[in-house]
């Protein structure tokens, strides 16, 4: 397992500033910029099911509190198939059972659970009216709350929120939540293109997960929206030389790591120890990187160019 300050480096970006919250993983779905991409997923109802589902709807119109109440629960832990039951009972003749059955297929389709609603309660039961900032700010409110439990709300708000920009809130939450939270973009099939340049570190986070799982194409992809959002950005081209050496592809490992080293990436003592470069130790190129590069790195002058006037003889010469 590799930890911070190995071949995967990379720094949270301010803008992260979202505090917050396992996963439901159902069909991909994805976040690009100016466009709602949302996948709809068409659910079969087993006919046991859907029956069992159907007798519990009365029951909501039933005096009694209690009565009610636990069937609200039943039927919003049933998940989406109750939600595609009771879609054909949404203009249900009694009016307050057709408020109940619109309230629980929000609490389904936004996951909210009985923690989230007793939190922010009618924050979320009105999420779909709200305008986009406001909306942006519930996601803040749920960061506040701060538990795992959150994940699957997130995930719901990516897949069904109209707004790219709201769906971006939620994904800044789920990656400052670090490994929970990169997971379940991960399982949930996320597709993440069109984000803002200073979301290039969720990239660079996600090609690491999949880097150590050994799903090195994965990796080498996110990577490469990473550099394709910031071309120059020295960890992940510090990561697809990783990746290339894991590969045996020590060519195109050494191209890259020669353009992370041009990039900016400075971290030579570590690049000798990083286990995902060792089939790169005895190269020469790798030697020369280093001995250039690194530890016999060339002082540079104010202009840039390097000082390198050769051996100095030890006393001047006669004439």
């Amino acid at each position: 397992m590799r930890t911070v300050g190995s071949c995967h480096k990379s720094a949270l970006s301010p803008l992260f500033v979202l505090a917050v919250l396992s996963l439901a993983a159902e069909e991909p779905v994805s976040v690009e910029s100016g466009k709602e991409t949302e996948k709809v997923v068409v659910i079969q109802v087993d006919p046991k099911l859907r029956s069992e589902i159907e007798e519990l709807i009365p029951s909501l119109g039933h005096t009694k509190y209690e009565v009610r109440n636990a069937t609200m629960e039943k039927l919003i832990s049933m998940g989406d198939p109750a939600a595609e039951v009771l879609s054909a009972f949404k203009y249900h003749r009694n009016p307050e059972i057709r408020q109940l059955i619109n309230l629980i297929r929000i609490h389904i389709k936004w996951k909210i659970s009985t923690k989230l609603n007793a939190e922010l309660g009618d924050f979320m039961t009105t999420y779909e009216d709200r305008l986009w900032e406001q909306r942006q700010r519930v996601i803040v409110a749920i960061g506040f709350i701060g538990k795992e439990e959150v994940i699957p709300t997130l995930i719901a708000i990516i897949r069904h929120d109209p707004d790219t920009r709201v769906k971006q809130t939620a994904i800044a939450a789920l990656y400052k939540m670090g490994e929970a939270g990169i997971a379940a973009l991960i399982e949930a099939g996320i597709d993440i293109d069109g984000l803002e340049p200073h979301y290039v570190d969720i990239f660079i986070s996600l090609g690491n997960r999949y880097l150590t799982d050994g799903k090195y194409d994965k990796a080498e992809a996110q990577y490469l929206k990473a550099l394709k959002t910031d071309p120059k950005n020295p960890i992940a081209a510090y990561n697809m030389a990783c990746t290339y050496s894991l590969k045996e592809e020590l060519k195109a490992s050494l191209d890259w790591l020669e353009k992370a080293v041009e990039f900016g990436f400075d971290d030579f003592t570590w690049m000798q120890e990083d286990p995902d470069l060792k089939n790169l130790l005895e190269e020469a190129r790798f030697k020369e990187i280093v001995r250039l590069r690194g530890r016999g790195k060339t002082p540079l002058g104010d202009d840039g160019f390097d000082l390198d006037f050769g051996d100095f003889p030890d006393e001047a010469p006669d004439n």
